[in-house]
């Protein structure tokens, strides 16, 4: 059984590398309401960057071994979550508020614990509400572990608020996305 990290090696991995400035486009969600923000390195961790060099966003993911699927490897749910947090993060980065409404992905091989890999999200179209993005999962070994395509329906900031918004009880807002 595999264990969690030290929290300050963790953040030595999912650190920047020297040309690259980390980034954000997620602030307004609560860190500790993600399912991929868990600071312990026991679930889904991740840190986004921008390059100078891409004009596209970049992640540091971790799958700690609560991210477990195939013994040793991240579970495929795990793989998805990481993905749609970094397509979604591409599309809030260009100023666009949005849910998603499609993912589809193409797993390609089985991405081990306890190593960091690199999520890139770009946007590929806007057509109105509609936007799509794409992103791709590059393992510790450099290969393409996994590709993927997400429709997203733009809301805008003040909806999406609403929706942060936390009752009285710590529940979500009962109001239901379009």
């Amino acid at each position: 059984m595999c264990s969690p990290l030290n929290t300050s090696v963790l953040e030595q991995l999912l650190g920047p590398e020297a040309t690259w400035e980390p980034c954000d486009p997620l602030e307004r969600i609560p860190r500790d309401r993600s399912l991929v923000r868990d600071p312990s390195g026991d679930g889904l961790t991740m840190r986004f960057f921008r390059r100078p060099e891409a004009p596209h966003l970049v992640a540091k993911a971790w799958f700690g071994p609560g991210a477990e699927g195939p013994p040793s490897h991240a579970h495929g749910g795990a793989i998805m979550a990481v993905l749609d947090e970094a397509m979604g993060a591409a599309v809030w980065a260009e100023g666009h508020a949005v849910v998603l409404a499609r993912f589809t992905i193409d797993l390609k091989a089985m991405v081990p614990l306890l190593q960091v890999a690199l999520a890139e999200a770009w946007v590929e179209c806007v057509d109105g509400r509609k936007i799509e993005a794409r992103g791709r999962l590059i393992g510790a070994d450099g290969l393409d572990h996994a590709h993927c395509h997400g429709l997203f329906i733009a809301i805008g900031t003040e909806r999406f608020d609403r929706l942060n918004d936390v009752s009285g009880e710590g529940r979500p807002s009962s109001e239901t996305p379009p």
